[in-house]
């Protein structure tokens, strides 16, 4: 007998077309009437790059060396996520007609909208490696791996959307929850900073402090981020204990979501 998880996976790879036409509809939806469409998804970026820029490096005066591209380097991928998460989390529940009228793997719907979020995000990078050399740091042969990066993300985000989406169908307080969720996990990710100040963090009872500084230093988008950033910014290649981070949160972020999809999902059309 076949693993439910490995037939739905096959399905899912038969109906790619189902998704793709999927993907299609929320890009032409979000973007229906728009005179420039997706390159709208520039504008949040540029818009907090100005704002974090005036504040941390002129208010506060936090000295980081190309601070326009060591932002990027972590805003970006983190919008990807919580852009992600926020659309698919509901998505379930938001196309009840998807789930009981047509067939397909339900694992589609949030995945959708995780690889809408995909397109907007590689067009951003790529936008990203042309502005490089203006910023003086013209992209190296590391910047060839950052596809793998990419995928790598994508998969832990994908993980994410399922767990998120399928949740959400049974207990609609987790998207309320996600929200404040997100709000903490930005702060705890060092997008505005760099890791090298977390060290040196001192709040009023110490065993809290060790606790902010393990989340900062070892949450999985701060391990992304530090990827990122040794690709772009640097052209290192990250340690090896980053390296094993990226294979783990990837692959749990993954079963876990992909489990937990699938033996809940026989279940969606009685809820939505």
């Amino acid at each position: 007998m076949k693993c439910p998880t490995f037939q739905d996976l096959k399905e899912l790879w038969l109906r790619r077309e189902v998704l793709l036409n999927l993907v299609m509809r929320d890009l032409e939806v979000k973007y229906k009437g728009s005179v420039i469409g997706i390159f709208w998804s520039l504008l949040n970026p540029l818009m907090m790059l100005l704002i974090y820029t005036i504040v941390f490096r002129y208010v506060i005066g936090m000295n980081v060396k190309n601070f326009p591209v060591f932002f990027m380097c972590g805003f970006l991928p983190w919008i990807f996520l919580s852009n992600s998460v926020t659309m698919a989390a509901p998505s379930v529940i938001n196309n009840p007609n998807l789930v009981r009228k047509v067939y397909m793997p339900k694992s589609i719907i949030p995945l959708s909208a995780m690889v809408a979020c995909l397109v907007e995000f590689v067009m951003t990078l790529i936008i990203l490696l042309l502005a490089l050399p203006f910023f003086g740091c013209a992209p190296g042969y590391l910047a060839f791996s950052l596809p793998l990066v990419v995928l790598a993300q994508a998969i832990f985000v994908g993980g994410l959307t399922l767990l998120f989406s399928a949740s959400t169908v049974h207990f609609r307080d987790v998207k309320h929850l996600l929200d404040i969720l997100l709000i903490v996990w930005f702060w705890l990710t060092p997008i505005v900073y760099p890791v090298s100040k977390v060290a040196s963090l001192k709040l009023p009872w110490p065993p809290l402090g060790d606790i902010v500084v393990w989340l900062i230093t070892y949450n999985p988008m701060s391990v992304f981020v530090c990827v990122y950033r040794a690709v772009l910014l640097q052209n290192a290649v990250p340690d090896v204990l980053t390296i094993a981070l990226v294979v783990i949160y990837t692959l749990g972020s993954a079963a876990c979501g992909w489990l937990l999809f699938a033996r809940s999902s026989a279940r969606f059309a009685e809820v939505v």
